[in-house]
């Protein structure tokens, strides 16, 4: 029993940090295709940012996620919650970017 459970947090770790890392990447390409949209004088340079840190954010969150399957601590919960809400504001953002505002005609006012 004991072996399955190190097996189990040994693989709960190598996956949060492979997922860790492909957020790392995500915002690095991030960065580089915001810094040549700049220099191209594009329009779109902060949606193009605020789609990759939100990408970098979905495996910042699956990170979380995966660990908090072997370990239940309150600071877990609370930096999920927090990872969340903003997944949840960038999308406002983007929302609100691109034009597709469906329902936040009645936010607006």
């Amino acid at each position: 029993m004991e072996l399955i459970q190190t097996v189990t947090a040994t693989a709960v770790d190598v996956a949060a940090v492979l997922f860790e890392y492909f957020s790392m990447l995500a915002l690095v390409y991030t960065v580089i295709c915001a810094l040549l949209s700049i220099v191209r004088r594009r329009t779109d340079t902060g949606l193009v940012f605020t789609r990759g840190i939100t990408h970098a954010l979905d495996f910042k969150t699956a990170a979380e996620l995966v660990r908090l399957i072997t370990a239940r601590a309150p600071r877990q919960f609370s930096l999920l919650a927090a990872l969340v809400l903003l997944r949840l504001l960038f999308t406002f953002i983007i929302k609100l970017e691109t034009g597709k505002k469906g329902n936040m005609d009645s936010i607006e006012g």
